[in-house]
């Protein structure tokens, strides 16, 4: 990523090309490791990939099972591609069709190299006590977004608004529920948009507790907040 951070900006050919033969070797890799195998130099071809020959072991991957979609495709585009602009559009698509691939790809069974266990699930199920924390950590931020609304205030609601779809998209994957999209709403022009899908997606946060018998901690007044701290 920080090699493809310099591509962006990056305006002579020759760099470009530099940078973007580094990104394609790491791809290449990650793709052979996939595949249980190695390869020390990037792969452009099916001939490549596939050849079992004492060469090809030598000097590229030998028996690749499965590689991402238009993947040799791709990497032959980089070598006819010459302005930065082609060369970054080429490196663009290798990384999505390579980022599809990895996601794709179900978690070891080994135990030896199985990914640390998700806190937030315990037995295949959802920790809901964890998303009735978090909910109650960002409700407030709930709030902001809509009063940011209802006072005409783009630029306070949409940073707003960044910072909970970060936290909607965390949460969609940490607690196995609905990714909700919240950004897509945002119009600068129109925040009453905004402001309802807030709305929505907090009572559909608030429905996934009470179907689970989640209690909130929540508190009409201040003294009722005082009393139900002085009894725990």
């Amino acid at each position: 990523m920080d090699l493809y951070r310099n591509l962006l900006f990056e305006e002579k050919s020759y760099r470009a090309r530099s940078q973007a033969a580094y990104i394609h070797l790491y791809l290449s890799q990650a793709v052979a490791y996939l595949n249980h195998t190695y390869t020390d130099s990037a792969i452009f071809s099916e001939k490549q990939a596939y050849d079992s020959s004492c060469q090809s072991r030598m000097y590229h991957c030998p028996e690749l099972v499965s590689v991402p979609d238009s993947f040799f495709t791709y990497c032959r585009r980089l070598l006819t591609a010459e302005t930065p602009k082609e060369i970054r559009e080429t490196i663009d698509t290798l990384l999505i069709v390579t980022r599809k691939f990895i996601l794709g790809k179900k978690p070891c069974q080994n135990v030896h190299c199985r990914e640390p266990e998700n806190q937030a699930v315990k037995d295949g199920k959802p920790d809901y006590r964890g998303l009735a924390d978090w909910y109650q950590e960002l409700s407030l931020t709930f709030r902001r977004i809509r009063f940011f609304c209802k006072e005409n205030m783009p630029e306070e609601a949409y940073e707003d608004a960044c910072n909970l779809q970060s936290e909607l998209i965390a949460i969609g994957e940490e607690f196995q529920i609905e990714e909700f999209n919240l950004l897509d709403s945002f119009s600068p022009g129109s925040l009453g948009y905004l402001s309802l899908r807030s709305q929505k997606i907090e009572q559909a946060i608030r429905k996934i507790l009470a179907d689970h018998q989640v209690c909130l901690a929540e508190y009409q007044s201040l003294d009722e907040l005082e009393k139900g701290l002085a009894a725990r």
